[in-house]
């Protein structure tokens, strides 16, 4: 005999993830004209309520199931006899998205697919508008937490608490803050989450809040209800303090509304202009889920059709350009139809049998800093913030400390031609006693160095850079990770510098002038391994150098609130913690010109 699901109680309820709709982007803010808005092309279709189960209130249900090919049955194609079974495999997906309306806002709820319906109208901050008036500052209450760098080196971070962390003693500083696992006490369950003393049998429940707001609570349908009304209540409630150190710009009032249309418009002509001039926009490319994005299967650009862009692995931009203009695909003669005809693509990513992961046009892939009317602004998954003072205050207060510290005014003191690149300024060091050149060399992937500089005492492993501006991001990755790769190879058998040396030597058969004088460099007599056997990582030494391009006089130790780019600055604060992370000493130069 079947068990009554009214004598099951627990078999009604889940654990449910609860977002909020941006009303500001749709023409009216009405419940009804959003939901149709959202819903009137899909595949969804409307399911009929009980008006019991609503009790008065606004809801909308809808529903799809969904047949996809299996990915998987073209592997086992070639081996299968033409009629199997096997290759007429379909995942089936049934998938939900309820809408909820509590007073002037609108709230959703997804399953399966669903959250590809809506994802581009859900309000990105809401679980954390939600935390920040529910927990305070100083409280153990933090489990663990996602951040997204919004300059430097670091893409993003989980990262994971023994104990419960307050928020009080996180490095808040360049990061936004985009997922947190907290705990909520019985007093907050009963007093601001509406939940009975029966309801709640633990001292604690776990939530997580980022665009989305989860309780680690299964809930029935109407307590649903009830939650939402809740967190309607909540959101009208002063927050207890500020969780990011950088403000988001909201799409609400019209000189708001004006500012993120001169943005977007700004943001499109920088890409634009470099694209045009064969620059890769100094910005990082990859989905505001990182995790996802980058753990994913495959990739695709949709190029309608034959001249789809896929790959194995995540998509460069300067690789994705390449095959635009390969395909003649490259249009582009205004601004306006790059944003079309490029901006406007489709980046789609898979996991290992075709479901997507992630989803979103190529614009909304790229993150990065640009000015507009004498202010810095970050575009970060795809929301705006402005840099207000303190940030920059507080950025210019910390990168100078590292300056006073890590300066060195001795190690290079030839001058820097900034109208040439950074191999005429290396071609100076070839065949000066106790320095090698290797700026062309490449083992693992990776550039060790531009100059080795060395004797008894010391070894300098030195990184070169024209300019310090917003590339200077893409050095500091590179360095942190030949400083990584190093650290590896003292561990081992020092294959990885022996690969280098072994590279540079074999110049002397090349048919590039350069790379034969290269080769010709006078080497250690115990090979550059000698330099690194038996010497301490902190004995050790990672230089940065670069050479200002500025027509003013400047210098980074006098100067540093007139250089004016916050990645560069913030590229270089981060740099100095990596590299003394795994136990090398650090230095920055600023060439002389």
């Amino acid at each position: 005999m079947s068990r009554n699901t009214s004598q099951n109680p627990e078999r009604d309820k889940l654990p449910v993830s609860i977002s909020l709709l941006e009303s500001t982007l749709f023409e009216e803010e009405d419940f009804n004209h959003i939901v149709d808005s959202i819903t009137g092309d899909s595949i969804f279709e409307e399911q009929r309520l009980r008006p019991l189960h609503t009790r008065g209130r606004q809801v909308r249900l809808f529903y799809a199931r969904q047949a996809k090919p299996a990915r998987w049955v073209a592997f086992f194609r070639p081996a299968l006899a033409p009629d199997q079974p096997m290759l007429k495999a379909q995942n089936r997906v049934a998938s939900f998205v309820c809408f909820v309306g509590a007073g002037r806002r609108s709230f959703v709820l997804t399953g399966g697919l669903g959250k590809f319906l809506v994802q581009d109208y859900l309000d990105p901050n809401f679980g954390m508008d939600i935390l920040v008036r529910l927990i305070k500052k100083d409280a153990p209450s933090v489990r663990s937490l996602q951040d997204r760098g919004v300059t430097g080196t670091v893409l993003g971070e989980n990262r994971f608490f023994r104990g419960r962390q307050r928020l009080t003693d996180e490095d808040q500083f360049g990061k936004i803050y985009k997922e947190i696992n907290a705990v909520l006490n019985n007093q907050t369950l009963l007093k601001e989450l509406g939940f009975s003393s029966l309801e709640v049998k633990r001292k604690t429940a776990g939530c997580w809040a980022k665009s989305s707001f989860l309780l680690s609570k299964s809930i029935g349908f109407e307590k649903m209800l009830n939650l939402v009304d809740q967190l309607n209540r909540i959101l009208a409630k002063p927050p207890n303090f500020s969780l990011n150190s950088v403000i988001l710009i909201r799409n609400r009032g019209e000189r708001n509304r004006q500012l993120l249309e001169n943005l977007s418009t700004q943001l499109k002509l920088v890409l634009y202009e470099d694209c045009l001039n064969e620059r890769v926009p100094d910005f990082d490319f990859c989905h505001s889920d990182f995790e996802s994005y980058l753990t994913a299967s495959s990739y695709m650009i949709d190029i309608e059709g034959k001249d789809n862009m896929t790959s194995d692995e995540p998509i460069e931009f300067a690789e994705m350009m390449r095959h635009f203009k390969e395909k003649g695909r490259w249009t582009a003669d205004t601004p306006e139809e790059f944003d079309v005809d490029i901006l406007r693509r489709k980046l789609i990513s898979f996991d290992d049998v075709g479901n997507e992961e992630t989803s979103g046009t190529i614009l909304e892939h790229l993150h990065g800093e640009i000015s507009w009317e004498g202010r810095r602004y970050f575009y970060l998954d795809r929301q705006w913030y402005r840099i207000d003072s303190g940030f920059v205050k507080a950025l210019n207060i910390q990168c100078q400390a590292v300056i006073d510290q890590y300066l060195d005014e001795h190690l290079l003191v030839l001058p820097f031609d900034t109208r040439r690149d950074e191999r005429c300024f290396t071609d100076k060091y070839l065949g000066q006693s106790g320095c090698i050149v290797l700026d062309t060399i490449i083992q693992d992937h990776i550039e060790a160095c531009d100059l080795l500089i060395f004797d008894t005492e010391s070894l300098y492993i030195v990184h070169i850079k024209r300019g310090f501006n917003n590339s200077m991001r893409e050095l500091a990755a590179q360095v942190s990770l030949a400083a990584r790769r190093i650290a590896q190879d003292s561990l081992s058998d020092f294959a990885f510098i022996k690969g280098i040396e072994n590279q540079a030597r074999a110049g002397r058969k090349s048919p590039n002038l350069r790379r034969q004088r290269i080769a010709a460099q006078t080497f250690p007599a115990e090979g550059l391994v000698g330099l690194f056997k038996g010497r301490k990582l902190n004995k050790i030494t990672f230089c940065l150098a670069f050479a200002d391009l500025s027509d003013h006089p400047r210098h980074i130790k006098t100067d540093l609130d007139r250089f004016e780019s916050n990645m560069a600055k913030y590229s270089l604060l981060n740099l100095s913690q990596e590299v003394r992370k795994y136990g090398f000493d650090f230095k920055v130069v600023q060439l002389r010109k």
